[in-house]
């Protein structure tokens, strides 16, 4: 959903030992995900080859240290995918909230969509009043519902026209167009398998509005297909 610039380093215990010697510090053996912070990028941790210097790399002022196996617990750079039920298909996105995040609980950081964009929601209730007594950790059931279904191609997404036997899906600017469906159900959804559109066509030359990017276009009857919209 989201990515941030970052290393992934797995240290032996030969290495430990060279670099707490290198930096005067104790490095444990293990593998770890290093992300800037403070303001800073990579491109501020490398010399003048572009390569990254390991003091800086390790400078705690410059980037986090993330241990990735710190006891399978919850964790800021990884996401859960937790299923609703006994359907496979069907599943919520955690992240981490400290003090309340931990494996099988229900209250944490889920991902909601808001406006069409993936966010995480830490704290639902009165965001309105700074003072606001009624906030509390978001449940589960507050979360997006995402659903994963098997698919039989590999054909790329297509940037203008797809035909599917005689119904034409064409994209555009902000929209799709749908020719020879009059009658017919559709179904438009983005990327996140979140439905944005779903009717049903009166005209054989019918315009819906769609949000930028990749959508996918279910014209009942026909293989569902994607588009880019612009």
């Amino acid at each position: 959903l989201g990515f941030v610039e970052g290393v992934h380093m797995y240290i032996t215990a030969e290495e430990a030992d060279s670099i707490s010697d290198f930096l005067g510090k104790e490095i444990n053996a293990g593998e770890y995900f290093f992300t800037p912070i403070n303001g800073k990028t990579l491109a501020d941790l490398k010399d003048e080859n572009n390569k990254i210097i390991p003091k800086e790399l390790f400078n705690e002022n410059n980037t986090k240290m993330n241990a990735t196996a710190a006891g399978a617990t919850h964790n800021d750079w990884t996401f859960s995918l937790r299923l609703m039920n006994d359907d496979i298909e069907n599943f919520f996105i955690e992240s981490n909230l400290d003090g309340y995040s931990k494996i099988g609980s229900m209250t944490g950081a889920w991902i909601k969509i808001d406006n069409n964009c993936p966010v995480l929601n830490y704290i639902s209730g009165n965001h309105q009043m700074i003072d606001a007594d009624d906030l509390r950790p978001d449940n589960v059931t507050d979360g997006q519902l995402f659903s994963l279904t098997a698919s039989n191609t590999d054909d790329p997404t297509a940037n203008d026209e797809i035909s599917t036997s005689e119904v034409k899906v064409i994209a555009g600017a902000g929209q799709i167009t749908i020719n020879g469906a009059a009658g017919k159900k559709v179904v438009v959804s983005n990327i996140l398998g979140q439905v944005v559109t779903n009717t049903v066509l009166t005209s054989d030359n019918a315009t819906i509005a769609a949000p930028q990017g990749v959508v996918v276009v279910a014209v009942e009857g026909e293989e569902a297909v994607k588009a880019i919209v612009k």
